[in-house]
């Protein structure tokens, strides 16, 4: 089970002020929840992961808050294609997708925040995260895969329904020549197990959002899988902020969008 940490501690092991870190809490860069009482409490992991970053301050302003609260802000009103013009502009300006991709998942957390804390009704919750998706969609969709492109999968664990970040993945990979394709359902173990073997599959990426607290399951779930990969060659990407195994005997272990670019960089240099 995952620890937390009040905001308190936090700034203790992060070495900055409590400004600071709800600011970044706020900019989707520390995710958290709230207490019964409306206290924040952050995954004492991510904390540390943050800390031994070294990136303090910067960390802040790759993405500010009054840039997430635009982008909620434009995806309530909804022009599709002013949405993708926006979405295409945002990645000039984040170099790249995988930029991008960080900041996105910033507003998709940006939104669900507001309607946990009743900030936003259902509607626009899920409205906000519909365009999302459908302009992320769009987008990979146009990039078509050169012929011979490796065939990536990219899929959520069983019991994991939250797709913006599988499809933000997905757009990612597809930007750097993968011809990825995302399942839109969640996968059980035992179908990659029979699935995986001839499959000729050469990348799979497997998501579970931070409500996958169980790590005795989320351990299981690798392990039923990696051996079969391994043995097959297919490389394979743990992601989200589930609570998987942090060290793998084999694949690569990506928190962030940032993660995923240095893993695909690793593996283009072998």
């Amino acid at each position: 089970m995952s620890t937390w940490v009040s905001t308190k501690r936090a700034t203790e092991l992060l070495g900055v002020g409590a400004t600071t870190v709800k600011r970044w809490a706020d900019d989707g860069l520390l995710p958290f929840y709230r207490t019964a009482g409306g206290h924040r409490r952050f995954e004492l992991s991510t904390v540390r992961q943050l800390a031994a970053s070294g990136q303090d301050q910067d960390m802040g302003s790759r993405f500010t808050e009054s840039e997430v609260r635009q982008w909620f802000g434009a995806l309530l009103e909804g022009n599709h294609q002013q949405l993708r013009a926006r979405l295409r502009e945002l990645a000039s300006n984040q170099t790249d997708w995988f930029g991008a991709a960080e900041c996105l998942s910033a507003v998709s957390r940006y939104a669900g925040r507001r309607w946990a804390d009743q900030e936003c009704s259902t509607l626009e919750c899920g409205l906000a995260t519909s365009r999302l998706m459908q302009i992320v969609c769009a987008e990979a969709t146009a990039m078509d895969a050169r012929p011979g492109a490796p065939p990536c999968m990219v899929a959520s664990v069983a019991g994991d329904r939250h797709n913006v970040g599988p499809m933000l993945a997905e757009l990612c990979l597809r930007s750097r020549g993968f011809n990825a394709y995302l399942l839109y359902d969640e996968l059980a173990a035992e179908h990659l197990v029979s699935y995986l073997p001839g499959s000729g599959l050469d990348l799979l990426v497997l998501s579970a959002s931070a409500w996958q607290s169980d790590a005795l399951s989320l351990e299981r779930y690798y392990r039923d899988i990696a051996a079969i990969c391994q043995r097959e060659g297919v490389r394979i990407v743990l992601g989200g902020d589930g609570a998987w195994p942090s060290e793998l005997e084999y694949g690569y272990r990506c928190r962030t969008f940032t993660d995923l670019r240095a893993a695909i960089d690793s593996m283009d240099a072998r």
